[in-house]
């Protein structure tokens, strides 16, 4: 769900187009994501949001979160 595209202004990671942080950057994502959404979201409500943004069409409300 989240890449090196969320990172702008105040949480601006510079350099991302260099290899080695672009890999630093989704290692922590791949690290975190899921404890972090989880915490915010419910468990539930996450594996909710994981299978929707996975249908070919993806409800709006997927998209609004």
């Amino acid at each position: 769900m989240i890449d090196a595209s969320y990172f702008v202004g105040e949480i601006n990671i510079p350099n991302t187009d260099n290899v080695g942080v672009a890999e630093s950057l989704n290692w922590f994502i791949n690290k975190y994501e899921y404890q972090f959404m989880e915490k915010i979201l419910g468990v539930e409500l996450y594996n909710a949001l994981m299978l929707g943004v996975q249908q070919p069409v993806v409800d709006q409300k997927w998209n609004d979160i």
